[in-house]
């Protein structure tokens, strides 16, 4: 009897922890498209003054600094569709309390409805994990991505400011 209330005990337990994961994977994603927005908006301005300043581009600078402007500009748009199918909304499995529920209880004694109850925990942790390791690969897809965008960021913001100094204009 004490060993199917501690598989219980356990089953209960780690599939807590599996919805926990999930919202933690939630969590961080809405922090990375907080990142992202953040990085639109300063890209925003930088094109800006790209369409303003360079176009149509006469130099190997201008077109490099266009060329990275518009690769730049993808790579954004990765990363924000890859933050966002993180934070779509998944189906998690979860424990319900029913008239079928409340007829396994009657029915059955103390020992089955802990092996039992165990049993559908581990379906659901089976689930659930499946749902969060989908939800986690993305993640680090959108990570990726991110810093990709980041890189080019700085590249960008290096060429932007070469540009200016060798031009003698301001930014």
């Amino acid at each position: 009897m004490k060993k199917y209330e501690e598989l219980y005990n356990l089953s209960k337990e780690v599939f807590a922890e599996e919805i926990t994961r999930f919202e933690r994977i939630d969590s961080k994603a809405a922090k990375y498209f907080t990142v992202l927005l953040a990085m639109m908006g300063l890209i925003g301005v930088l094109l800006k003054w790209l369409s303003d300043t360079i176009l149509p581009p006469s130099s190997g600078l201008e077109w490099l600094l266009l060329i990275v402007a518009i690769v730049l500009f993808v790579s954004i748009a990765i990363s924000w569709f890859l933050a966002f199918s993180v934070l779509r909304i998944h189906e998690l499995k979860k424990q319900s309390i029913n008239s079928k529920t409340i007829q396994f209880f009657r029915n059955n004694n103390l020992v089955n409805i802990y092996y039992g109850l165990a049993r559908l925990n581990a379906e659901g942790v089976k689930d659930n994990r499946k749902a969060t390791n989908r939800k986690s690969r993305k993640l680090y897809q959108a990570y990726w991505m991110i810093s990709i965008t980041m890189l080019l960021l700085v590249l960008l913001g290096f060429l932007f400011i070469f540009y200016a100094c060798t031009n003698n204009s301001p930014p």
